[in-house]
């Protein structure tokens, strides 16, 4: 080990001087100096990947936010937009081009919000936004022939739903609270 750092040698060749346990001082040897060298550099890179991780590695993910009208069915009755969409229909045709991309069309039976159509073009998919905090969170799959309460919002040509606020029926029937609650619309 260098315990005191010194160079000396003669000519002005610099000569590795180590001191011993006992205090006598020798030349190091070059198996001891690669030792010494080697355990230097693995100290480096460690200092360097722990920098790296503190640096690529966030603190904390942020969680995947989203407007209260996208779970609340009452919110989103609220927000008087022009681009909000509510009908009932059922599934005509599921085009898939991807897993995460797929156009659904609806034959319309009835409208609450949004200009009345009786067919409607619905975007779906699986695997919606991979590898964010949202993943997943805007997935909608369905089925021919399936009878649907689609709630979601107009963007170009084709709707674009709220999987958490759209329904699938079963025995085509709305459930009794969210039948009030449109049933408020249709009296305004």
């Amino acid at each position: 080990m260098l315990a005191n750092g010194r160079l000396g040698g003669k000519l002005g060749r610099p000569v590795r001087l180590i001191t011993s346990d006992n205090g006598v001082e020798r030349r190091a040897s070059g198996l001891h100096i690669t030792v010494l060298l080697f355990n230097y550099l693995k100290f480096c890179m460690l200092k360097i990947l722990a920098a790296l991780f503190l640096v690529f590695v966030p603190a904390s993910a942020p969680a995947c936010t989203m407007h209260p009208d996208f779970k609340d069915l009452g919110a989103f009755l609220d927000a008087e937009r022009d681009d909000k969409v509510i009908f009932l229909g059922t599934v005509k045709s599921v085009h898939k081009s991807r897993a995460d991309d797929w156009t659904i069309t609806f034959a319309t039976d009835r409208w609450w919000r949004g200009v009345p159509q009786n067919l409607a073009s619905v975007s779906g998919g699986i695997g919606t936004m991979a590898l964010t905090s949202c993943a997943g969170v805007h997935d909608f799959a369905v089925e021919e022939g399936e009878q649907w309460l689609i709630v979601g919002t107009a963007y170009k040509e084709s709707i674009s739903p709220t999987p958490w606020l759209s329904i699938r029926l079963e025995n085509k029937k709305l459930p009794i609270e969210v039948e009030q609650q449109l049933n408020k619309l249709t009296k305004q």
